[in-house]
């Protein structure tokens, strides 16, 4: 049998996306600023502590000590934070040393309920350095509040054993039972395991197309018309006859009338077919490829699918809602691609276009803008009046000179009326176009209020459902309780047949992966492995653990005598990638990927090596290969083997 980390074990440094998931950067927790006070440098520690990295929470705490902050409530977490994750075996002369000098300090403090804490975990350690009695330290452990007894049962997990760990057990695994489920759980892991929003963006509005050039045309055609139309009307009151004079004052009135009316006609038609346009279905399926514009567009195929409107047919819905889709998919794809972002970060907008178009289709108001941009059959008839009205005054006008004989003033009539209409042409384009840039504008605006606040709801609705680092450190804790009691059910066996347990906790495949700044990383599916050492050889059995869900799936199961174990082999590459090999008589070779490699998101202040050395430190990996060095190296007679506190592990 072999244990290895190698390949995706390795310990890298990278920023962005990883195989089989994604992680979020949140606030900063555990920062300290260069002056921080040993109480500042403590609480950290503490906290560090409850969130299941007591490497760290030894550092700052011990720090803390050295200093001058110095009270039973102090040393006891300082204790803890020795004793978290690890046994007896797995310290070093410092700790020992730290640990033997607990009866000289204990005198200085007060008694009050830490001191009584602190001299319950010494008088256990006691114990079992002496195998003495743990009547008496379990008298005391058992009369402390249960804040503190569950602290001292949590973090002195590896430490306690035989007698003493079988008067804490059953207390134990019941508040494992009842707690691992309990805040809400089920209702909020999935919070951790969601992307980092990516910041709300919206395209640029598209400006109008008409040029300066264009407008210069259509004001040089507008003041040729002006100056042909002058002439013909000069021309008219040449004439001093009352009616085409009347006429030309009424060709100029009605004129105005129509273009104004006929000018809001045009405009209300070219908004409303920019509208339509949006949601005309396409003619044939574009070829999206396999990259971004691909991705984006299935998120937005199963957010259409998972919110379809009630009173549609599935098949429908999406026929009908291809368009718009196609639209919606278009802009996203376009102003997040050059990011170089996975697509699980801009989930939170491509759902909320998707919600917000179905509800719209639902209850109807999607075709709200066909009635928006009607057009007033006020404003139709005052075209066609108008219009009406000023052929016939024009007729008038025509009349008048051609009974003048004027081939000059005909040709400036016809002159005005072609300059007219490429005038009138031009200046419909201009305020169409002006306005339906206007609009977008406005839509725009509109529209990035709406998903900048969207944005922030997800993000407020992130932060207040997702658990606390403490909250997974303890559930996860409850977890591997309750695989560890099942294991001991199944090999029946009793605390006092236990010598020594270990277990490896390491990352799925395809596990998601969270982690805030400072902090160890967490993953929504494990590899729970446990190893039960007991008299007669190693009992084996791991699990795959639904982080998220608190289910186990799957069990293999696995037994061998300490004669059966031929060799280890360990290959150390860097200072967190080890490959490790425990060859078996009787069993083939079985890889470990203990460790993924280490993300840190760009702009973040976390120190690589610290970040990786959590990690592996989480895993169980160091107490787990102590364990297995030691059986492979010496057998059974490795357990029997205990160094003084004054030797060095």
């Amino acid at each position: 049998m072999s244990f290895t980390t190698e390949g995706g074990s390795s310990v890298g440094f990278q920023a962005g996306e990883v195989s089989g998931g994604i992680f979020y950067i949140d606030a900063p927790t555990y920062r300290l600023s260069s002056d921080a006070s040993p109480e500042q440098q403590y609480a950290v520690g503490v906290r560090y502590l409850a969130d299941g990295v007591p490497v760290k929470a030894r550092e700052l705490i011990r720090a803390a000590i050295d200093r001058g902050l110095d009270s039973a409530e102090v040393r006891f977490h300082c204790v803890l934070a020795l004793l978290s994750k690890r046994s007896y075996r797995d310290l070093n002369r410092r700790d020992r040393e730290e640990l033997a000098t607990l009866p000289e300090i204990l005198p200085r403090y007060l008694d009050d309920e830490w001191t009584r804490a602190l001299v319950a975990v010494y008088e256990l350690l006691h114990c079992l350095r002496t195998h003495g009695s743990p009547d008496m330290a379990l008298k005391k452990v058992h009369e402390l509040r249960d804040e503190q007894r569950g602290l001292i049962a949590r973090h002195l997990d590896l430490v306690l054993t035989g007698g003493i760990k079988d008067s804490l057990w059953a207390q134990s695994t019941a508040r494992a039972e009842d707690d691992r489920a309990g805040s809400g759980r089920g209702d909020r892991m999935w919070a951790c395991f969601q992307a980092k929003p990516m910041e709300a963006r919206v395209r640029e509005a598209e400006p109008s197309p008409v040029t300066g050039a264009d407008n210069a045309v259509t004001v040089v055609w507008s003041a040729l018309c002006v100056l042909l139309a002058g002439y013909v009307g000069w021309t008219v009151i040449l004439t001093g006859r009352p009616l085409p004079i009347c006429a030309v004052v009424v060709v100029l009135g009605a004129g105005y009338l129509a273009v104004r009316a006929r000018l809001e006609w045009r405009c209300q038609n070219d908004l409303l077919a920019a509208m339509e346009s949006k949601y005309a279905v396409p003619a044939e399926e574009e070829s999206l490829g396999k990259g971004f514009t691909s991705r984006v567009e299935s998120r937005f195929v199963h957010y259409f699918t998972k919110y379809a409107p009630h009173r549609f047919e599935l098949e429908d819905w999406l026929a009908s809602s291809a368009g718009i889709r196609r639209v919606l998919r278009m802009e996203i794809a376009e102003i997040y691609r050059e990011s170089r972002i996975p697509v699980e970060r801009i989930d939170w907008i491509i759902r909320f276009l998707a919600i917000r178009v179905s509800k719209s289709w639902n209850d109807g108001s999607v075709w709200d803008f066909r009635e928006q941009y009607q057009v007033p059959w006020q404003v139709k008839a005052r075209s066609v009046a108008a219009t009406a009205v000023m052929a016939i005054a024009g007729a008038e006008v025509l009349g008048t000179l051609l009974s003048t004989h004027s081939v000059l003033a005909l040709l400036a009539s016809a002159g005005a009326m072609k300059a007219g209409r490429d005038a009138v042409g031009g200046w419909f384009r201009m305020v169409s176009e002006g306005r339906q840039a206007h609009q977008r504008e406005v839509e725009r605006e509109t529209e990035y209020a709406l998903r900048r606040a969207e944005c922030e709801r997800w993000k407020t609705k992130l932060q207040e459902t997702r658990p606390r680092e403490d909250e997974l450190e303890y559930w996860l804790y409850c977890d591997k309780v309750i695989w560890l009691r099942d294991a001991l059910k199944h090999y029946r066996l009793a605390w006092r047949d236990i010598l020594a347990h270990a277990f490896l906790l390491v990352p799925a495949p395809g596990a998601r992966r969270f982690r805030i700044e400072g902090g160890q990383p967490r993953y929504s599916h494990y590899t729970l492995r446990l190893f039960l050492i007991t008299d007669w050889g190693v009992r084996e059995a791991d699990t795959r653990l639904d982080f998220a869900k608190a289910e186990f799936h799957g069990q293999d199961r696995d037994n061998y005598s300490y004669s059966s174990v031929s060799s280890v082999h360990v290959k150390k590459a860097s200072e967190f990638e080890y490959t490790i090999e425990l060859t078996l008589t009787n069993g083939p070779v079985r890889p470990i990927h203990v460790t993924e490699p280490v993300m840190i998101e760009e702009g973040s202040d976390d120190d690589p090596v610290d970040v990786a050395r959590m990690d592996l430190d989480a895993t169980g990996f160091s107490h787990a290969l102590h364990i297995l060095e030691g059986i492979a190296a010496e057998g059974r007679d490795w357990i029997d083997r205990d160094p003084l506190p004054d030797e060095s592990s």
